[in-house]
C-alpha cells in the first residue's frame, strides 16, 4: 500500500510537471527525478504483475539442491504464485520460501498410472511437507479406455484430500482423442479441479477456452520462451509452467528496462 501511495503521489507530480512544462516552465530537477522514479516503479509493478503467473519449474531427476535453491530465489524476485517441484523437494522449498508469499506446488502421480491409493498417499505426504498446491496426474489409460467413472473418482478423491488447497489436473491433449480430452476436462472441472494443466500449445488452450466457458483456470506447462509466455498470457492462461523461467525473466526485464 505504501508503494502504491508513493506511486500515485509521483504520478500527480508528473502530471503537474508535464502540464506546466508544456506552458514553458522549466521543470525542477527534483520533480524530474520524481517523475522518472514513478515511471520506473510503474514498469516494475506492471512487470511483476505479468510475471505472477509464471511457475518456475524443476522436475528433472538429477536436479541438485543448489538448483532448487536458485529456483526458489528466482521465484521470490518476481513474487511468483508458486514453484513446481517433485515431492521430494516439498519441505526444502517450503523452508527456502518461508515468509516470501511464494507457494510450493508438487506433481502427484507423475507417470499417471500409479494406483489411486498410491497417488493419495503421495499427495498427503506433499501437503504435510508444506505444499500449497498439487498438480495431479490422473490415469490416462482410464480415459483412453473410456473408464470415466474411475477418472472422476480419482479427481474427486484428490480434491477432497487437498482440503481446500489448489488442485491442478494435468491432461495431455496429444495423447487423447479430442472428444475424450474434452470429456475428461469437463469431468475434472465438475469434480472440483481449480486448474486444468495442459501443454503450452495454442490448439489445446483454445479448445478448453471455447468449450469450458471459463469454468476453471488454465495452466500452460512447458513454456520455453518469453514470446511463448506472452502468447499464453494473451490466450487467457492464468499460470505458465516453465523450466526456462530464468531466461524468460531475463528477457522480460531487458524488454521493459527493469531489473526486479
Amino acid at each position: 500500500m505504501t508503494e502504491l501511495k508513493e506511486t500515485e503521489n509521483a504520478a500527480d507530480m508528473a502530471a503537474e510537471a508535464e502540464s506546466t512544462g508544456a506552458a514553458g516552465r522549466v521543470v525542477p530537477p527534483e520533480e524530474a527525478a520524481d517523475y522518472e522514479e514513478f515511471r520506473r516503479r510503474k514498469r516494475a509493478i506492471e512487470l511483476r504483475s505479468k510475471l505472477r503467473g509464471l511457475e518456475p519449474t524443476l522436475l528433472r531427476q538429477d536436479a541438485s539442491l543448489a538448483e532448487v535453491r536458485a529456483l526458489c530465489e528466482r521465484a521470490k524476485r518476481f513474487s511468483a504464485a508458486c514453484v513446481c517441484v517433485q515431492p521430494v523437494y516439498a519441505a526444502v522449498c517450503r523452508d527456502f520460501l518461508k515468509d516470501s508469499g511464494v507457494g510450493v506446488s508438487c506433481v502427484v502421480g507423475g507417470n499417471s498410472e500409479s494406483l489411486l491409493k498410491t497417488k493419495l498417499c503421495e499427495e498427503t505426504a506433499c501437503l504435510r511437507a508444506g505444499a500449497a498446491e498439487v498438480e495431479f496426474y490422473p490415469s490416462v489409460s482410464a480415459v483412453v479406455n473410456g473408464n470415466f467413472a474411475y477418472f472422476r473418482r480419482e479427481v474427486r478423491k484428490a480434491v477432497r484430500r487437498a482440503r481446500g488447497r489448489t488442485v491442478k489436473v494435468a491432461l495431455d491433449g496429444g495423447q487423447l482423442p479430442r472428444d475424450k480430452f474434452l470429456r475428461a476436462a469437463r469431468i475434472a472441472v465438475d469434480a472440483g479441479a481449480r486448474y486444468l494443466s495442459v501443454r503450452a500449445e495454442e490448439e489445446f488452450i483454445l479448445l478448453l477456452r471455447q468449450n469450458l466457458e471459463n469454468r476453471c483456470e488454465i495452466k500452460a506447462r512447458g513454456v520455453e520462451t518469453a514470446a511463448a509466455f506472452c502468447n499464453m498470457l494473451a490466450l487467457g492462461c492464468a499460470r505458465m509452467g516453465s523450466e526456462e523461467a530464468g531466461d524468460i525473466l531475463r528477457d522480460m526485464e531487458e524488454e521493459s528496462g527493469i531489473s526486479l
